[in-house]
């Protein structure tokens, strides 16, 4: 008899694609198109209710032998890792004692990270005898790396893990990981959205072409800076504060070059909305410190936030 175990998240049972609007199978029912389990328990908090409980429905349609239960974590704060470690032993000791003689799976994909967290601490001390699933990205799958991985903690492989300095290259060096790399942080900084955001192909064609000097780390900063101040469910090209260094006497010298089809009015509508979001982020949101920075009235920059769809 085989157990899963996993919390539910804002992206089950179905979510809709990061760069396009089609629907796709959330973590939990893209981790049931490959392994089924005779039981199967999601774990919901207040703000999980409702996720929950569509989960559970889609599972039913298309899981007829699987048997779903649900259980409810009373937290009030899904971060507190002392409140997730408390709600899980509340229910985890029955559960063991029940099906004593089966085999138990715990899914990480879904939740918070710090729900994953204690999921592989209960696991690796023992006190949960299981194995844990980890269910990658549809857009991290590959013919070797598969939807599904199974882990499993208590292998004497992972107390020997050795750690050794790695050179990594400049992201500019791997521009064909940055598609990738990009909609991996995005998935990660939507796992606390009830309506994540998504990247369009221009805004990842601008991501991938940029002359990045640094790693990941100038990435990820660029999309979380970005993803904070943007109000749309799309993050389009001219909504990502990529900003480079200032090296040259004239700022002049940065325009770009004319050519035939240039077109002015949207370059300057697109330098304009880039500095009253780059003084917005400069003056922590503060709205007349901005008009200050900027020179420009505060009708100004309230027009332009007013002219944004509130996400």
């Amino acid at each position: 008899m085989d157990v899963l175990l996993t919390f539910t998240g804002f992206h089950d049972p179905y979510f809709k694609g990061l760069v396009d609007q089609e629907e796709q199978p959330g973590p939990i029912l893209s981790l049931l198109s490959t392994r089924s389990f005779d039981h199967i328990f999601l774990f919901g908090t207040p703000i999980t209710q409702r996720v929950t409980a569509d989960t559970k429905d889609a599972i039913k349609k298309i899981h007829h032998g699987s048997e779903v239960h649900v259980l409810e974590i009373n937290l009030a704060d899904s971060t507190n890792y002392q409140e997730i470690f408390r709600g899980l032993r509340a229910h985890l000791h029955r559960i063991i004692e029940d099906f004593s003689s089966a085999r138990f799976f715990v899914a990480v994909a879904s939740g918070t990270p710090h729900m994953h967290a204690c999921w592989v601490l209960l696991t690796t001390s023992g006190e949960i005898p299981a194995r844990i699933l980890h269910v990658r990205p549809p857009h991290f799958v590959t013919k070797q790396h598969p939807l599904v991985t199974e882990v499993d903690l208590s292998s004497r492989e992972f107390p020997t893990v050795r750690f050794q300095d790695v050179s990594i290259s400049a992201l500019r060096e791997r521009r064909s990981d940055i598609p990738k790399l990009a909609l991996c942080i995005l998935d990660r900084l939507n796992g606390s959205l009830r309506r994540p955001k998504r990247l369009s192909v221009d805004a990842l064609s601008r991501l991938q072409s940029h002359n990045w000097a640094g790693n990941v780390r100038d990435l990820e900063n660029v999309i979380e800076r970005s993803f904070r101040l943007c109000r749309n469910d799309v993050l389009d090209a001219d909504d990502l504060l990529i900003t480079e260094p200032v090296t040259y006497a004239d700022s002049l010298d940065a325009l770009p070059e004319p050519y035939e089809g240039f077109a002015l009015d949207e370059f300057l509508g697109s330098a304009r909305k880039q500095m009253i979001l780059r003084a917005l982020e400069a003056a922590n949101g503060n709205q007349s410190r901005a008009v200050r920075m900027l020179g420009i009235t505060p009708q100004a920059v309230h027009k332009f936030l007013q002219s944004r769809p509130k996400a």
